[in-house]
């Protein structure tokens, strides 16, 4: 692709070794590139020795260009946030040419409230020239990303009934084990259990169920990771943080679910339990 010497700076685009295009880098000069960090990793040991260095096009034994190396840019996704990266040459616009250019400009506040002036600006310099199109980079990387959206909205949703279904469930499995065992408890309480006790107990078996259902689901997100992995950019496949944080979340809703029913088991009535039994 063709880039002229403010790109690297407008796009963010870090130099890792070399220098940008120059004005010395026009038409009628030695020819010249930047390849990006895939390119330098591939043919070369590291950044700083691909500088310097010729690259001829065309094959050996057929006549082509050869240019030479100033410059290693930072590798960057071209065809989408989660696309693979891929060799990526940069060559000075001045000496490439072109019918037609994608202009970037980096502004200081709102892009979209610049686009006026923009606008204004073209056709002050040409009134035939034709404009595409003048859209925010957001607005365009956002529409790249609307379907990933709408899949992880939908996941997220789906997520959120899992947790609440989850809820309900602890929910009624400690209320069922706490009718289960109401006997029991008061015969623990009129032997001298204190509540503490009694709550830890409860507790502890609250706590037990919680731990089974995260070790599963540590394993089932363990197996479909990979498919996470593709929906959200950025987020490793077997990511530690997001694992406990996952974790957390479930013995989180344990402690909410399981507290009325825990309390229920402190508070059972030792007389009227005794006589039943």
């Amino acid at each position: 692709m063709t880039a002229d010497p403010a790109y690297f700076q407008s796009m963010g685009i870090r130099l890792l070794a070399g220098r940008p295009f120059g004005p010395d880098d026009r038409a009628g000069r030695p020819p010249v590139a930047i390849v990006n960090e895939e390119i330098a990793r591939k043919w070369w040991p590291n950044a700083q020795a691909a500088v310097g260095q010729r690259i001829k096009f065309g094959g050996p034994y057929m006549a082509g260009d050869v240019v030479e190396v100033v410059g290693v840019a930072a590798n960057v996704s071209q065809m989408g946030l989660d696309g693979e990266q891929f060799a990526l040459l940069y060559f000075p616009f001045a000496q490439q040419g072109s019918r037609s250019m994608t202009v970037m400009l980096r502004t200081a506040g709102e892009p979209a409230a610049s686009i006026p002036a923009v606008r204004r600006r073209l056709s002050s310099l040409d009134r035939n020239l034709p404009i595409r199109s003048l859209v925010p980079y957001e607005a365009r990387l956002g529409a790249s990303l609307a379907r990933r959206r709408f899949s992880t909205l939908l996941l997220g949703v789906f997520a959120g009934l899992a947790m609440i279904l989850a809820g309900v469930g602890i929910y009624g499995v400690l209320n069922f084990w706490v009718g289960v065992r109401n006997r029991e408890i008061a015969i623990r309480m009129a032997l001298g259990a204190p509540r503490p006790l009694i709550l830890r107990w409860a507790g502890s078996h609250a706590l037990r169920l919680a731990l089974t259902g995260v070790t599963l689901g540590v394993l089932g997100a363990w197996g479909v990771s990979r498919w996470l992995e593709n929906m959200v950019y950025g987020v490793s496949a077997h990511s530690p943080a997001t694992m406990l944080l996952a974790a957390l979340v479930v013995i989180g809703i344990t402690v909410v679910s399981s507290g009325l029913p825990v309390w229920r088991a402190s508070c059972v009535a030792v007389d009227r339990n005794l006589r039943e039994g």
